[in-house]
Order: C-alpha cells, then sequence, then structure tokens
C-alpha cells in the first residue's frame, strides 16, 4: 500500500507555535467553496470541525455563522424541564435546516456553518457508542460519504491512531488517517491510488467531557493555511481568525451581545433580504464610540449590536454602523410553545429616514421541535 500517514503526521507535530505565527498570512482558510468542495475537483474538506460537533453534542453558535440565522435557532431555552429535544427543524427564507438527536442524546443530524454558507451532516453511530459513517449533503451536489472502522472515537485515548477512513463522492474514492498525540489530532488524506492530498492539524483542549479545536493548519500543495480561535470561560468562542478576516463576539453567559464581521463577507443588501434581526440599545459593557470608531475606518468590520429579554429571547439586531436609508435594525417577536421555546419569531425591519426608523416588511423563521416523549417510539 502507498499510505502513509505517520511520516506527515510526525513531520508536521514538530512545528510550534512560534512557527505557527510566522505563517500568519497564511491563517487556515476555511470557506465553504474550499470546506464542501463547489466542484468536483476541489480538494476534500476537514473532518475534525464536524467531529468536534458531534462529540460535544452540541451546536454551538460562532461569530463566522450566516447573519440571517439565529443564534439561538438550535437551543432550547425557556423550560425544558426533560432535556433537549429530540429533534428541531428550523424553516425560514434562507432554508430548512435540521437538528436530530437519537435515543441516547448523541447529535445525528445537524447542519455545519461556516463562513457564512452551510452544509448538512448525518451520522450513525455503532452499538458501543462510536462513530460508524457520516453522509454530508449540500443543495445541488454530490454527497460525501464517510465509512469509520470499528471502534472509532476521535481524540479518545489513542483509539483513532492510523485508522483509516474510507471517503467517496461519485465515482471517487478517498482515504483518510488520523492521528492523536497529547493537545493534537491530525487527519491526512490519500487519494484512491495512496498520493497525499492534505493535510490538517488541530490543536485540542479538553472542555468537560468532550474536546474543542483552538487552531486548524491545513497543508497542502499549496502551502499552508490556519484558523485560529480564542474562548472566553464559558466556552464561547470570542475570535475566530482567517485569511478572510477576523470574526469576533462578545457575550453574556452563551449569548452573543457585540458582534463584528469581514464586510467582505457581510452585504448590507443581503442582510436585508434575508431578513436577519436587529437590537437597539448597546450592552452597558460595550464602548459608547465603538460603533463609530468601526464606522471611521474604509476597512471596518461589520457590527452588530444585540439585545435579549429577561426570558432569554433575542429582541433587536442592529447595525452599528447604519447610513440613510439602510436597515438600521430588525426587532423580534415570538411566538412560543408550552415549555417557552420560540416556534416562530417574526422579523420587522426598521429603516434609517429623515432622522426616524421607518417600519417595513420583515422575515419569520418557523420551528418546529419535537421533544423525547412526543417522539416515535424506537424512531429518529
Amino acid at each position: 500500500m502507498y499510505f502513509v500517514p505517520a511520516l506527515h503526521a510526525s513531520a508536521s507535530f514538530g512545528y510550534t507555535l512560534s512557527m505557527r505565527r510566522f505563517f500568519s498570512g497564511f491563517l487556515f482558510f476555511v470557506s465553504l467553496g474550499f470546506l464542501f468542495g463547489e466542484e468536483d475537483t476541489a480538494p476534500p474538506f476537514p473532518l475534525i470541525p464536524l467531529l468536534e460537533t458531534a462529540v460535544s453534542g452540541e451546536l454551538r453558535w460562532r461569530p463566522d455563522w450566516p447573519p440571517e440565522i439565529p443564534p439561538d435557532a438550535f437551543s432550547a431555552g425557556g423550560r425544558a424541564e426533560r432535556g433537549a429535544p429530540r429533534e428541531i427543524l428550523l424553516a425560514g427564507g434562507a432554508g430548512t435546516f435540521t437538528l436530530r438527536r437519537d435515543e441516547a442524546g448523541r447529535l445525528r443530524v445537524f447542519p455545519f456553518f461556516s463562513k457564512g454558507k452551510s452544509l448538512q451532516a448525518e451520522f450513525e453511530y455503532g452499538r458501543s457508542g462510536d462513530i460508524g459513517s457520516v453522509k454530508t449533503l449540500v443543495p445541488g451536489e454530490d454527497p460525501w460519504r464517510f465509512e469509520f472502522p470499528e471502534g472509532f472515537l476521535p481524540y479518545g485515548g489513542g483509539s483513532a491512531v492510523s485508522l483509516p477512513v474510507k471517503a467517496s463522492r461519485g465515482g471517487a474514492v478517498f482515504y483518510v488517517f488520523f492521528f492523536e498525540a497529547p493537545g493534537f489530532l491530525s487527519e491526512t488524506w490519500y487519494d484512491g491510488d495512496g498520493n497525499f492530498l492534505v493535510y490538517y492539524k488541530a490543536e485540542i483542549y479538553r472542555d468537560s467531557s468532550s474536546w474543542r479545536v483552538r487552531s486548524l493548519e491545513k497543508r497542502d500543495a499549496a502551502g499552508a493555511d490556519f484558523e485560529d480561535r480564542s474562548f472566553d470561560s464559558e466556552g464561547n468562542i470570542t475570535e475566530l481568525s482567517s485569511p478572510e478576516g477576523i470574526f469576533t463576539a462578545l457575550y453574556r453567559l452563551k449569548r452573543p451581545l457585540y458582534w463584528t464581521r469581514p464586510p467582505a463577507l457581510t452585504d448590507a443588501s443581503a442582510l436585508a433580504d434575508a431578513g436577519a434581526s436587529a437590537d437597539a440599545s448597546a450592552p452597558a459593557d460595550t464602548p459608547a464610540d465603538a460603533a463609530e470608531d468601526l464606522a471611521a475606518s474604509p476597512e471596518a468590520p461589520v457590527s452588530f449590536i444585540l439585545q435579549w429579554d429577561e426570558r432569554g429571547y433575542l429582541t433587536i439586531m442592529k447595525s452599528a454602523e447604519t447610513k440613510e436609508g439602510d436597515i438600521a435594525e430588525y426587532r423580534y417577536e415570538y411566538d412560543l410553545d408550552p415549555r417557552g421555546n420560540w416556534t416562530k419569531r417574526q422579523g420587522l425591519s426598521m429603516t434609517s429616514g429623515f432622522g426616524l426608523l421607518i417600519p417595513g416588511a420583515g422575515l419569520s423563521w418557523i420551528r418546529q421541535i419535537t421533544y423525547p416523549e412526543t417522539a416515535p417510539a424506537g424512531g429518529e
């Protein structure tokens, strides 16, 4: 066989933090064009971020999510007395997304968002809880399918070392090898003839019973790219740096209060068309002149101020740098189920004009929530 993953793994693990900073201009590019393979000839995407989400059992909001997707779209707030919902189906103008758990509470189906786009991942588990197979779906494209060896548990004390994962898309077959070391998890791809394609290395840290990715490095024939992440004490991602720019967020507990995105990835007209919501009052711990400072720079990131009520519902999301005639904010109203989780979110746009805020149309999101006791017996 042609597979020699240990050579690539050992070489990459020799890179130090200082060397990563030396290559800071190549910060890992996780645009969805690369990540999800828009063309049949596109290189494969990293599995590590998908595995991180599946193992954590939680779909966490990140500051690189599309602006139109509600930050609390897949969380069960309010009074969920009997645990997390079995399924959340989210539908609106930006598409339809599904999060589904099995009877053991593991994530079976979930959307994965990065740099403004998404895919839908479907996981199958073995009897012992190991990952058996994964399928990823992008509308209009052939799905990727992954078959994992028996007993595969990523970053689980050596169980994933050098075990081949078979990947296929259309008629093409690939092989992926994982290598574990203290604080690191690597992923190396080969084509069906054993030719090296791409290598990823993730710096890992433990988060309760799960693990989180601090940085993700990519190396292939084109060179090296990196993505770096920063976290707060609650485990929220406060900064995500890549060649596309820097995403940041300020949180109170798990809720984003102040959010910035690279201007190239946040089109104001697209935000308006998608019906994203906005909030009008800045949090007390946000500097009063922050929006003015950002707006003064032609390269300033696009910033949003979010306001949540005492029940935990997002009520307003406001643009921090509004011009005359632009949509200044969106205001939200909700329909709730008996447990206090929202099932409909109606956005009302407010446009800035003549020193006033003029109301306009907005977009609704509908959530269909299935709880464990109402799920079909033995079903997913």
